[in-house]
């Protein structure tokens, strides 16, 4: 296998996890923290805040705010930070223009010295969470 394909292979399998984790966590947001329903208007479908009616009381007088649940919990998610990968390999075929490679034998030293061989790391690191869902907690927790 060329070396340009595993790495290729092995970051879209990282990128696609780290896709359907955003998507969970997008989804069980506005599950737990929206109602949705199609607009009878617009016929679009639209999501409305889930909220809690809470009494504010002085000795003069009394409110009554309705909070958006989103605004009041913490959001945290599980998030891939980062993917290090460590392989043995073997170096089969080597030009200026591409490596090809072949996993190392897991014991096998018989004929080591008269191959390439050795270790590869590689890292993927992850972006920041999703900058949509911040302006979201943003806006309701202007709402209070």
């Amino acid at each position: 296998m060329k070396i340009e394909n595993l790495i290729a292979s092995i970051g879209e399998a990282v990128q696609d996890a780290h896709k359907m984790i955003e998507q969970k966590y997008v989804s069980n947001f506005f599950d737990h923290y929206f109602q949705g329903k199609v607009d009878e208007i617009t016929n679009k479908y639209t999501y409305k805040p889930k909220t809690v009616e809470i009494l504010f009381e002085n000795s003069q007088d009394s409110k009554v705010v309705s909070a958006p649940i989103a605004a009041l919990v913490q959001h945290t998610n599980m998030n891939l930070d980062y993917v290090k990968l460590n392989l043995n390999i073997n170096v089969i075929n080597e030009s200026e223009e591409e490596i090809e490679i072949t996993p190392q034998d897991a014991g096998g030293k018989s004929d080591a010295d008269s191959r390439k061989c050795g270790e590869m790391e590689i890292l993927f690191k992850c972006q920041d969470a999703p900058e949509g869902i911040a302006r979201i907690e943003t806006c309701l927790n202007s709402i209070l």
